[in-house]
């Protein structure tokens, strides 16, 4: 059953916990950063409790290098990502098997590091969008409540939607 939570300061706890272990695999490598992003990473945005991290790098040529590195950060596990060959997603599961972090690995500046950010400070912004998106994404949750994948789908959709409005896409 899909869940939200409401925001939690332990949410940053949680992400520099993460971001440690991310920098402590990549130390020695070139990484233009490490950033927190998701609802986790915006104040009053209610989440299923998913810290996820981006890190970007300087070019797309080192993402199977770092895709080696980060393979051997504990627990968390390679995910493909058919729809874009630019983007590598890294899950870390609990006992229950539930995803409690994600890895984005992306080039720095490019389309897709853009798209993530640009979403994240369109929430940012107000919180009036906050509370649009929480009110969203509630319905969703209601909605597919068992289908993950569904309420996945229909997200993305909301966020594409968002961002082609708020950047001109």
């Amino acid at each position: 059953m899909i869940q939200l939570y409401t925001f939690n300061d332990n949410w940053r706890l949680l992400y520099n916990r993460e971001k440690h272990m991310v920098s402590a695999a990549l130390k020695g490598y070139k990484i233009s950063s490490i950033e927190h992003i998701g609802a986790t990473s915006v104040v009053l945005c209610n989440t299923s409790g998913t810290i996820d991290v981006l890190v970007s790098i300087p070019s797309i040529l080192d993402l199977f290098t770092i895709k080696n590195a980060l393979s051997k950060v504990s627990g968390y596990e390679c995910v493909e990502h058919k729809s874009n060959n630019h983007l590598l997603f890294f899950v870390r599961r609990n006992e229950r098997k539930q995803i409690v972090a994600t890895i984005r690995i992306v080039e720095y500046a490019s389309a897709e590091y853009n798209k993530i950010l640009s979403f994240k400070y369109y929430l940012k912004q107000r919180n009036s969008n906050v509370i649009r998106y929480n009110q969203f994404r509630q319905a969703l949750a209601e909605h597919y409540q068992n289908d993950y994948r569904g309420y996945q789908k229909a997200k993305e959709s909301y966020i594409q939607s968002i961002l082609e409005e708020y950047c001109k896409y």
